[in-house]
């Protein structure tokens, strides 16, 4: 059984819902703060781990991390594309 982070929730900032798939994908405009949170961990993640994420932004094919941070679990997580 995995551990780890089940479900990310989007927190605030714009977005653009017409264009975004539910539970999928989520448009976001450019130059703009979006910040997103942990919404739900998969069952078997010990409480030790639900304390910190690292947050991992990948290519199209999820094979080459671009940039990743580490950050408390609790904590929104701010991006902005450019």
């Amino acid at each position: 059984m995995g551990k780890g982070v089940k479900k990310i929730k989007w927190e605030n900032g714009l977005a653009y819902p017409k264009m975004s798939i539910p539970n999928r994908m989520l448009k976001i405009p450019p130059d703009q703060w979006v910040g997103f949170s942990v919404e739900e961990w998969l069952p078997a993640t010990k409480p030790d781990d639900k304390k910190n994420v690292t947050w991992m932004w990948q290519d199209a094919k999820r094979r080459t991390i671009i940039r990743q941070k580490t950050a408390q679990a609790a904590d929104i997580y701010l991006i902005r594309l450019s």
